[in-house]
C-alpha cells in the first residue's frame, strides 16, 4: 500500500495508471486521519516500482540523497507484485510481478566529462538489461529488439506538446483519432497519444510529428543522445531509434527505451518485455534534491515467462549458477579499459555463463593498497573466486581468491586466462 499521491505527482494525473488503473483502497483515507497520519489522504495499491522507491531514497537516512553522486552512485534493485485494474488478458493481470534496476547520481558528470559521461547511467543499465536477457535465454534480434528514443528536458516536451496539440486536433476533426485519443487529446496530454495501439489512432501517429525531427530537443539533449547511440554501437548492443516511443509516465525526461519481444501470443500491445528510461526531475517532485538524477528499468516476470515458453518450449531456460568474476579499477586511467575486459568477459563463448561485477564507483585518482583490499573483500562478498585487477592499461593481474596466488596477464589474455582458472 501507498499514497496515492506518490503516482498523481509522479506518473501525471492525465496517465492511464492514475486515471482508470488504479486500486484505491476504500476506507483507507477515513482511518488514515482518525490516526492523525497523512491528512487522510488516500492510499492505493502500488501499481508501480520506481516512483515509491524514489520517494524512499529522499525521504530516508537509507537514501543520503544529498552525498549521492557520480563518484558515490546508489544502486538498487527491487521485485515484488504490482497491481492494476486492467482488463486481463495473456501477458496482461491485474496482479503481476515486476522486477527491475534504479541507478542514482550517474548523469551530474556532464559539465566536466561532456555528453559521453552524462550517459553512463543508461549505458550500465542498458547493458545490465542486455546481459540480464542473455542471461535468462533471450537473444537480440530472433527474441527481442530495443527501441531508443529521446523526449528532451521537461522544456523540450512542453514545447513538443504544442506542436502535436496542433496536429491531432487536426486528425481529430478529421475523425482520425480514436475516442480514448480525443480524451487524452481533452486532458492536455497529447504526448500519450503516441503511445497508443488503438487501429484508428495508427495513421495519426505514424504521420505525427517527432521531437528529434523537429528542431525543439535542446543542443544538450541531442548530443546526450547521440553519443547513447555511440556508446551503445561500442557496446556491441543493437537498437533501433523509435521516434514515437514516449512511455506513458510524465516522470522521464531525455532517454526512453522499451525491449519489444517477438513472440506472437503477446500480441502487439503486450509485446514490451522491459522498459524504462531516465527521469532527472522525479526526486525533485518527490521533495528531494534537484540534483539527484536518477534512471532504471523494470521488467514484467509473467511477460518473460510467457515470451521463454514460446521461444524455449519444452527444452528448458534460466541462468547458471556460476560465481561471479570481480573486474576491479584501481585508477581513473584504468576505468574504460576495465570497462571493455568486463564486456569481452560478458560476451565470450569461454566465459559468458559468469556474472561479472565491474567495481569502479568514485575511482579518479588511483587506489591506496588498502583501499584495493577492501574492494577485494567487497568481491568475496560477493562470492566472487577471480578477480581481474586492472592498475593501467598495461598492467593486469588476474587473482584468484579462493587459492590465495595470482598471475600478470597481458592485455589480450585475460579472457583465454579467466576461462582457464574457471576450468579449474
Amino acid at each position: 500500500m501507498q499514497r496515492v499521491r506518490t503516482f498523481t505527482a509522479s506518473l501525471g494525473d492525465s496517465s492511464d495508471i492514475v486515471q482508470k488503473e488504479m486500486f484505491e483502497l476504500a476506507g483507507a483515507r477515513a482511518s488514515e486521519a482518525s490516526a492523525g497520519r497523512d491528512g487522510g489522504q488516500k492510499l492505493v495499491l502500488r501499481p508501480e516500482g520506481t516512483a515509491g522507491l524514489v520517494r524512499e531514497v529522499v525521504a530516508s537516512t537509507f537514501g543520503a540523497a544529498s552525498t549521492i553522486g557520480p563518484t558515490a552512485p546508489l544502486r538498487l534493485a527491487y521485485a515484488g507484485p504490482m497491481f492494476r485494474r486492467e482488463r486481463p488478458q495473456r501477458g496482461r493481470e491485474r496482479q503481476f510481478t515486476q522486477l527491475g534496476i534504479e541507478v542514482f547520481g550517474l548523469g551530474k558528470e556532464v559539465q566536466d566529462g561532456g555528453a559521453y559521461a552524462s550517459v553512463q547511467g543508461e549505458l550500465e543499465a542498458l547493458e545490465a538489461a542486455s546481459g540480464f536477457l542473455a542471461d535468462i535465454g533471450l537473444q537480440s534480434g530472433s527474441d527481442y529488439q530495443l527501441r531508443i528514443n529521446s523526449l528532451g528536458t521537461s522544456a523540450c516536451q512542453g514545447a513538443y506538446a504544442e506542436v502535436l496539440r496542433e496536429y491531432f486536433n487536426s486528425a481529430a476533426a478529421d475523425g482520425g483519432l480514436s475516442g480514448e485519443s480525443v480524451a487524452r487529446l481533452e486532458r492536455g496530454a497529447p504526448l500519450r497519444i503516441l503511445d497508443s495501439k488503438h487501429p484508428a489512432d495508427a495513421a495519426a501517429v505514424a504521420g505525427a510529428p517527432t521531437l528529434l525531427g523537429s528542431g525543439l530537443l535542446s543542443s544538450a539533449a541531442e548530443a546526450r543522445f547521440h553519443a547513447l547511440c555511440d556508446g551503445l554501437a561500442a557496446a556491441g548492443i543493437d537498437y533501433v531509434v523509435d521516434e514515437t516511443l514516449v512511455r506513458g509516465l510524465d516522470y522521464y525526461t531525455e532517454t526512453v527505451f522499451e525491449v519489444v519481444g517477438s513472440a506472437t501470443s503477446l500480441g502487439a500491445s503486450q509485446a514490451t518485455l522491459l522498459a524504462g528510461g531516465r527521469y532527472g526531475e522525479l526526486a525533485t517532485v518527490m521533495g528531494g534534491p534537484a540534483s539527484l538524477p536518477g534512471l532504471g528499468w523494470a521488467a514484467g516476470l509473467e511477460r518473460l515467462v510467457l515470451a521463454l515458453d514460446e521461444t524455449h518450449g519444452s527444452e528448458g531456460w534460466g541462468p547458471g549458477a556460476a560465481r561471479p568474476v570481480a573486474v576491479i579499477s584501481t585508477s581513473g586511467d584504468a576505468v574504460a579499459s576495465a570497462t571493455d575486459i568486463a564486456r569481452e568477459l560478458r560476451v565470450s563463448a569461454h566465459c559468458s555463463s559468469l556474472p561479472v561485477v565491474h567495481d569502479y564507483d568514485g575511482v579518479v585518482k588511483p587506489l591506496s593498497s588498502s583501499a584495493v583490499s577492501k574492494r577485494l573483500r567487497r568481491a568475496a562478498k560477493a562470492g566472487a573466486r577471480l578477480v581481474v585487477l586492472v592498475y593501467s592499461p598495461d598492467r593486469i593481474v588476474v587473482r584468484d581468491l579462493d587459492a590465495a596466488s595470482q598471475v600478470e596477464v597481458a592485455r589480450d589474455g585475460v579472457v583465454a586466462a579467466v576461462a582457464e582458472l574457471t576450468a579449474s
